[in-house]
């Protein structure tokens, strides 16, 4: 479906019609952007190394941190060329709050062989500080490219998936605080409609990445 199909078929759940517009465009086109980020952070979708854009950074002499997208969830491997850095992590700083010694990365004329995600919330730092310009590309567990709701954006997630989107977005709507729309029945049903595609998009991405997939009986039918 497309972006505009989407909140068609949104507005046509909660029954919002254009002469009583409950919610309205931009408050429901943003509960579908947070459905599509929360389906990726639910499931795996994506992994991500070749978009530049959230992928990659280029160093500068003596800048030791680097802003992240705020569309990516997590760095999960950070490549210079071919060769793959090491992770660093804040703890492996005090010897006294781990087992094993302490790890030190002294400043020297090498590139940077390390790198570090939680010495600040949104920023990458590597080790030992570049003294050199290099183009560095992260792995990433990220969100979608874009946020769903600025213009002209479509989902990107699979189609297959696409009302996962509209089941958060009614569960949101429909624990609005406004006491006429307010429906926690309602909402609950939608959640757990969100549940099942959700389920459906782990089994899937498990699948296209060649991970295992754990098939569980309806416990009505399971004979003890």
């Amino acid at each position: 479906m497309t972006r505009a199909e989407l909140l068609t078929e949104l507005k046509a759940v909660l029954g919002e019609t254009g002469s009583d517009p409950a919610w309205g465009d931009p408050r429901l086109l943003d509960m579908l952007a947070e459905g599509q980020d929360q389906f990726c952070e639910d499931t795996g979708f994506f992994v991500d190394k070749s978009t530049a854009a959230i992928c990659e950074f280029s160093s500068v002499i003596g800048t030791e941190s680097y802003a992240l997208s705020d569309r990516i969830i997590k760095v999960m491997g950070v490549f210079q060329g071919t060769t793959k850095l090491g992770k660093f992590n804040e703890a492996d700083k005090y010897p006294d709050q781990q087992v094993g010694g302490a790890v030190d990365f002294p400043s020297t004329s090498q590139a940077p062989y390390a790198y570090q995600t939680d010495e600040e919330t949104g920023k990458i730092r590597l080790y030992p500080t570049p003294v050199a310009a290099l183009t560095y590309t992260m792995r990433v567990h990220r969100y979608s490219a874009e946020w769903l709701a600025d213009t002209q954006v479509e989902p990107e997630i699979p189609r297959r998936f696409h009302r996962a989107m509209v089941e958060w977005a009614a569960f949101l709507a429909l624990n609005d605080h406004d006491f006429e729309i307010q429906d926690d029945v309602k909402a609950a049903d939608h959640l757990a409609a969100y549940t099942y595609y959700k389920n459906k998009g782990i089994t899937a991405f498990n699948r296209i990445r060649g991970g295992e997939t754990t098939i569980t009986p309806n416990s009505s039918y399971v004979v003890n």
